[in-house]
């Protein structure tokens, strides 16, 4: 699906970038233009496929650094790692300075 509106059956951003807005068009324009946008949809879809790549492996690095953090607490008996631990001490202290930012389920 696109995510542009279609005007003439045909999306919207490729018609506006040939300039060609009119009813107009040869079969040989029909066929450019079909071939146009779905070179537009596959590109959006390579961007929305790579968007969640990266925000899976931002979740994986989360959940990495939630599972050190629960690893400290069984250890240490507490969750106030010191800013020099090795890896854990800076990814906290950044965490907490930007905690308003956080969604709630962060």
């Amino acid at each position: 699906a696109s995510l542009f509106p279609s005007i003439h059956g045909f999306n919207y951003a490729v018609v506006m970038m040939l300039g060609l807005e009119d009813n107009k068009t040869t079969e040989e324009q029909r066929l450019f233009w079909l071939e146009q946008e779905e070179l537009v949809d596959a590109a959006v879809d390579a961007r929305e496929r790579a968007y969640q790549d990266i925000l899976a492996r931002y979740q994986r690095q989360w959940d990495d650094r939630i599972d050190q953090l629960l690893a400290f607490k069984e250890e240490h008996g507490h969750c106030l790692v010191p800013y020099a631990f090795p890896g854990l001490g800076m990814w906290v202290a950044n965490i907490r300075s930007r905690k308003q930012e956080l969604s709630e389920d962060r």
